[in-house]
């Protein structure tokens, strides 16, 4: 009978790895909802405001009315701003440039 062989000394013994963790979604910006372009009429649809309506106003403001149909919790388009700044931050840095 032949035994099996013995791993070469050269070679490691082959041990099952875990396989590596599923990469983490990265959100770019803001979700959809929160973003500052979008989110006045996502506030609008949680009013009560017909879709169709909503979607009228957004094209009279130059906006993208199909974003309504999109994931509201899903990452904001390209191009959305950044978060805005704190409060204290903005009103220190226009009180500077008044000041006497």
């Amino acid at each position: 009978k032949a035994s099996p062989a013995p791993p070469a000394a050269d070679q490691p013994a082959a041990t099952p790895e875990a396989p590596p963790p599923p990469p983490e979604p990265v959100v770019q910006g803001p979700k959809l909802k929160d973003d500052p372009r979008y989110s006045t009429y996502f506030k609008m649809l949680r009013m009560g405001v017909p879709a169709a309506g909503v979607k009228v106003k957004m094209a009279a403001e130059g906006a993208d009315p199909d974003m309504l149909d999109q994931d509201p919790e899903g990452p904001a388009p390209p191009g959305a701003p950044p978060p805005p700044a704190s409060e204290d931050s903005a009103s220190a840095e226009s009180e500077d440039e008044f000041s006497d």
